[in-house]
């Protein structure tokens, strides 16, 4: 994601730089798409519109909706805005020109970060498209290998005219954007990032409507309901080796399941979720240690999920034929989960033996290997 949030750096900076120089110097009917919307959105300062984010990688597709106000500082020509999401596990994100913003109900904290590489989602980032963001890509497609008009399309009823665009990196890999402005107001309505990995962010926006300017504290999320406002650091450390491991239920596919029910043998707890694609990435490797343990249990507990997902039948899907049981957020803290995938071995006699967050120590899988082996020798 790293390079997604450096592109978007980017193109807010040359949003700004567009507000206060010529037109860009590449020509034709796909980049005149880019400048009507440019000028339609810059028509008011500010807009409030509902957003529909979708985020589909190559195993899973995750749909955010909610509602957003965004508005542009004359002084420096970037976005300011504020988001308040329907559902997902983050509930509002914010940029105030200064920092971004995002609140973590589960942890109470709204984490800041003045480069937005920490606090940044897949998902979320990709609100930095409107208005300026995105309008402002003609200085991101000047080098495009290909520009042109698709035509006319319909966005969630919305008639507009979409513009694509192919950009090639340093690795040779493409990249595509394309915009669909509204045939009314010229205002966008769609915005669609495909990134070389397969991976897309798709951002759709409707009902816009200008409102009365703000001030840039407005933009700023604050310690209401009790959260507190950190910076984002958060290496919560998971529970140490040979602490007891807190006992759960949890609801499974067919049934409660409780730790307790292992009572006397080996149990690794996988905390992970069908969104997070690094934990979809190890079902084949989870499911490879079951079977080479048969003394082995593996149990999946999902965590975030929307209500009518279902990560059973999802393993099932890729393979795997470990339990898997639904982790609320009793069970996430109880365990200082702050990353996924995060895995714990328990012992016969209910101690933690192993205890790693994965995308923290590169060698987690191989020192737990390493002691399956020790435990389950040949």
């Amino acid at each position: 994601m790293t390079r997604r949030l450096a592109l978007a750096a980017a193109l807010v900076a040359c949003a700004s730089a567009q507000a206060q120089t010529e037109a860009p110097a590449r020509t034709g009917p796909a980049f005149e798409v880019l400048r009507t919307a440019f000028v339609a959105v810059f028509d008011e300062p500010a807009y409030a519109f509902d957003v529909q984010i979708t985020t589909a990688g190559l195993d899973t597709t995750i749909v955010e909706t909610g509602r957003a106000t965004s508005q542009v500082s004359y002084e420096t020509g970037l976005p300011w805005f504020a988001v308040a999401f329907d559902q997902g596990e983050t509930r509002r994100v914010a940029y105030d020109g200064e920092t971004y913003q995002v609140d973590f109900p589960r942890t109470q904290t709204v984490y800041v970060d003045s480069t937005g590489e920490e606090v940044w989602s897949g998902a979320t980032w990709a609100l930095m498209m409107n208005p300026a963001f995105g309008i402002g890509a003609h200085y991101f497609v000047q080098d495009a290998v290909t520009a042109k008009v698709v035509g006319a399309d319909v966005v969630a009823g919305q008639p507009c005219t979409r513009a694509a665009f192919t950009m090639a990196t340093d690795e040779g890999e493409a990249v595509g954007y394309s915009i669909c402005v509204g045939r009314k107001g010229a205002f966008p309505v769609e915005i669609r990032l495909d990134d070389p990995d397969g991976t897309s962010v798709t951002v759709r926006l409707s009902g816009a409507e200008p409102v009365a300017e703000q001030p840039q504290e407005a933009f700023r999320l604050g310690d209401d309901d009790g959260f507190e406002r950190a910076p984002y650091e958060d290496e919560t450390p998971p529970l140490a080796v040979g602490d007891p491991a807190p006992a759960f239920t949890a609801a499974g596919a067919d049934g409660l399941v409780s730790l307790d029910d292992y009572r006397g043998r080996y149990v690794l707890l996988d905390f992970w979720g069908t969104w997070c694609g690094p934990c979809v990435g190890a079902i084949p490797e989870l499911q490879a240690k079951a079977d080479a343990y048969p003394d082995l249990v593996v149990l999946g507990l999902a965590a975030h999920e929307y209500p009518d997902a279902d990560p059973a039948g999802f393993v099932r899907q890729r393979g795997g034929a470990y339990p898997v049981a639904r982790a609320d957020d009793a069970i996430v803290d109880a365990y200082r989960v702050r990353a996924f995938p995060t895995y714990y071995l328990v012992g016969p006699d209910g101690a933690i033996l192993f205890a790693s967050v994965a995308d923290r120590e590169p060698d987690a899988d191989a020192r737990l290997d390493d002691l399956l082996a020790t435990l389950f020798p040949d």
